[in-house]
């Protein structure tokens, strides 16, 4: 694995790599505030 900060989203109901189908929301959410605290 990296050495780089990373997290891990798990949603509920989404089939692999389709979290952002399943719950845009949460998915975007999760992305965005990722990005605003190590970029």
């Amino acid at each position: 694995a990296a050495a780089c900060e990373k997290e891990m989203l798990s949603v509920p109901d989404a089939p692999h790599a389709r979290s952002v189908c399943a719950h845009p929301e949460l998915y975007w959410k999760a992305v965005t505030g990722f990005i605003n605290k190590h970029i």
